[in-house]
């Protein structure tokens, strides 16, 4: 209801089962036209094409803007009468019928991920990015979902990778950490503590 696309799958529980809905294959069969592929292949490899796409997309999307609101730069905004709700919107912005909907269908997913991987042979885990106004905040005084995503991982001993505290510490020398998503020092305090964890698990692992 929220994404509102129709050129991914989707998931859905039917009844105790997991499922996931195809039906955009048959939707955008066209994609496997000559004309499309070629236009992909321009988009992949062309800077020119992939921004005229994306900057088209956004001009028909919401029209011109010449200011941008501080709460769109860190998705900190609330739906107003004529935005709709999205996937990326808080979570106190959402009806309460869609978190709880929300939470089991994201519970099962992961949970279909977790046992797909272990099935390989490797290990699973969640590298979490907090939200920026978030950040520094309690995980249960935050608006996000931080504190479903903690509870879902002690109770199925999912390991989380959080790299809120760098995060904070480094925000404190100056560093910027967010531009939209992440900045360069975003990145690489991102990278480190993926890192750190990883090596840490390797020891563990090993006789």
């Amino acid at each position: 209801e929220i994404k509102r696309v129709n050129v991914l799958p989707y998931p859905y529980l039917e009844g105790d089962s997991l499922r996931v809905d195809f039906s955009f294959r048959e939707a955008q069969r066209r994609k496997t036209r000559a004309a499309h592929r070629v236009w992909q292949y321009l988009k992949s490899n062309y800077l020119l094409f992939s921004t005229l796409e994306t900057r088209f997309k956004l001009l028909r999307a919401r029209g011109i803007q010449i200011k941008v609101a501080e709460g769109e730069k860190d998705m900190s905004h609330a739906p107003g009468p004529s935005r709709r709700l999205t996937t990326i919107s808080l979570p106190s912005t959402w009806p309460d019928s869609l978190v709880q909907r929300a939470e089991v269908l994201a519970e099962a997913v992961i949970l279909d991920w977790r046992d797909a991987v272990a099935r390989s042979g490797r290990d699973f885990v969640i590298l979490y990015v907090p939200r920026q106004r978030e950040l520094g905040k309690p995980a249960e005084e935050q608006d996000s979902w931080a504190a479903w995503l903690i509870d879902l991982c002690n109770r199925n001993e999912i390991d989380l990778i959080d790299p809120s505290d760098l995060f904070v510490e480094r925000r404190r020398r100056g560093q910027t950490i967010y531009q939209d998503h992440l900045s360069r020092d975003g990145h690489r305090a991102m990278s480190e503590v993926f890192v750190k964890e990883f090596r840490r698990s390797n020891e563990e692992d090993s006789p």
